[in-house]
């Protein structure tokens, strides 16, 4: 009973962890700065900028968070088999 909770909970890290993933990846491919205005401000551009780090921080923080949990579960799973 304990390795099938083990495995969901892997499982759930890992369908989390590929979210982000797929998150990250929408805003790499969306990083040409499109607008209907000829020229953005430069307190827009900054502001996009300020957006696209502190989100991309937030994931990556996220992903190494995931990625911990997952090993630690991955070695108990290990130990219980």
């Amino acid at each position: 009973d304990s390795v099938l909770i083990l495995k969901d909970d892997i499982e759930l890290l890992s369908d989390e962890r590929l979210a982000y993933y797929d998150e990250k990846t929408m805003l790499s491919q969306n990083r040409s700065i499109k607008s209907n205005q000829q020229n953005l401000t430069v307190a827009e551009l900054q502001a996009m900028a300020d957006f696209f780090r502190s989100r991309t921080f937030e994931i990556n923080k996220s992903i190494s968070k995931l990625n911990k949990q997952i090993t630690t579960l991955n070695s108990t799973f290990a130990l219980v088999i």
